[in-house]
C-alpha cells in the first residue's frame, strides 16, 4: 500500500506537467471511486455465483484471477512512459550508447525514446545491468568516510580528489568490496550536485568499470589480488576520466534528442551527500 501510494503520487506528478496537479488528483479520485464501486459489485456477484462450488474450483479461480490481475497491471504500467531517468533506464541507455560508440564514432547516438524504454524496463526488483556493461558493483551515494576507507588512498590524494569534486560535483574511484576480495567502483556526490551532474557521475562510474575490465581486473577474487599494480589502476582511472569527458556530451545530446529530461534524473543511492565548506 505504501509503495503503491508513492508510485501513484509520482505518476500523478508526471501527468500534471503543464497542467494542474489538483485537477489530476480530483479526476483520479473520481475514477478510483467509480472503479472501486464497480469492483465491489463484481466481487459480490462473483462470490454469490461460486458460493456452492467445490473448494478446489474456488482456489483455482482465485489463482487465475490473481494472475490475470498482475498481468493486467504489468501491461498497464507499460503504457506509462516517464521521460526522466532512473538507474534501470540509465543502464539501458548507456548500454545502447556503448554499443553504438564503435560504429557511430563522433556522431550523436540514436538512443531509445521514453516510449521504447517503457516497453522493456524492469517492473520488478532484482534488476541486473545489461550484459555489455561491467559487472563491477557500483557503491553510489556512500559516505566520504567509507569512500576513504574502501579506496585506501592517502590523505593528500583524497584532498586533491575533493578539489576536483568541487568542479565535477562528484567523486569516482575504485575501491575494495565491503566484504570479501575483489574490486568495486565508488561514487560520492556533493550535496550541491544537480540531477544531471549525478547522472554524469554514474556515467563516469560505468566508464571506470569498463576501464578496469580492460586492464584485466575482475570483480571478485582473493583479497589483495586485484591491487597487484597501482599503476594499472591509475591508468584505468585516467582512461575512464578521459572517456567520460569525451563521451558524456555525446550521450547527453543523444538522450535529449530522444526526449529525455536529464534535469529530473533520480538514481538509486545509499543516501549520503558530501558537503564541502
Amino acid at each position: 500500500g505504501v509503495a503503491a501510494g508513492a508510485a501513484g503520487g509520482a505518476i500523478n506528478l508526471h501527468w500534471s506537467r503543464g497542467s494542474d496537479i489538483s485537477d489530476i488528483n480530483a479526476k483520479f479520485g473520481a475514477q478510483h471511486t467509480v472503479t472501486g464501486g464497480l469492483g465491489l459489485l463484481s466481487a459480490a456477484l462473483f462470490a454469490t455465483s461460486v458460493s456452492h462450488a467445490p473448494s478446489t474450483v474456488t482456489w483455482l479461480l482465485y489463482a487465475l484471477l490473481t494472475a490475470f490481475h498482475i498481468y493486467a497491471n504489468a501491461r498497464c504500467m507499460r503504457l506509462v512512459a516517464f521521460d526522466c531517468l532512473n538507474t534501470a533506464r540509465t543502464d539501458l541507455l548507456i548500454s545502447q550508447f556503448f554499443e553504438q560508440r564503435e560504429t557511430r564514432s563522433e556522431k550523436s547516438p540514436l538512443l531509445m525514446d521514453p516510449d521504447t524504454v517503457s516497453g522493456i524496463e524492469p517492473l520488478f526488483f532484482f534488476w541486473k545491468r545489461p550484459s555489455n556493461l561491467s559487472k563491477f558493483p557500483i557503491l553510489s551515494g556512500i559516505s566520504f568516510n567509507e569512500f576513504a576507507r574502501l579506496s585506501g588512498e592517502a590523505p593528500s590524494v583524497l584532498k586533491d580528489a575533493i578539489s576536483k569534486a568541487l568542479k565535477d560535483k562528484y567523486l569516482v574511484a575504485r575501491g575494495k568490496r565491503r566484504s570479501g576480495g575483489g574490486l568495486s567502483v565508488l561514487l560520492v556526490v556533493l550535496s550541491s550536485a544537480t540531477p544531471e551532474q549525478r547522472a554524469k557521475g554514474y556515467f563516469h562510474a560505468l566508464c571506470l568499470c569498463q576501464a578496469l575490465q580492460k586492464e584485466g581486473f575482475q570483480p571478485r577474487g582473493r583479497r589483495g589480488q586485484h591491487f597487484r599494480s597501482y599503476q594499472n589502476v591509475q591508468e584505468a582511472e585516467g582512461r575512464a576520466r578521459q572517456e567520460c569527458e569525451q563521451s558524456w556530451p555525446l550521450f547527453r545530446e543523444g538522450a535529449v534528442n530522444a526526449g529525455w529530461d536529464l534535469s529530473q534524473t533520480v538514481l538509486a543511492t545509499e543516501g549520503y551527500a558530501l558537503e564541502v565548506d
